[in-house]
């Protein structure tokens, strides 16, 4: 393991009782060992995040590049939609 940095970290009455809980069922060996998987978990799911975000962004300046849009209401869209499917 790389080098520990101790942090105290206050929960709910809850969410301590989660963590001792998984603890005592043998889950977990300790309460450090829980919250480092927790924050595990939380880190990928922040990464998942701003990879999605990124995405958004790139799809969104792609549109801009596009150029202005071909169809000025959802109707004339649907029916430009409906034409080619019927063609």
């Amino acid at each position: 393991m790389s080098k520990v940095e101790k942090l105290s970290v206050a929960f709910t009455h809850d969410m301590a009782g989660l963590v001792k809980a998984a603890v005592a069922d043998g889950e977990y060996g300790s309460v450090s060992e829980a919250v480092r998987e927790a924050m595990r978990d939380w880190a990928a799911k922040r990464e998942r995040k701003k990879a999605e975000i990124e995405y958004l962004r790139g799809a969104w300046k792609q549109g801009v590049k596009s150029g202005p849009a071909q169809h000025n209401t959802i109707d004339d869209l649907l029916a430009e939609a409906h034409r080619r499917h019927n063609a």
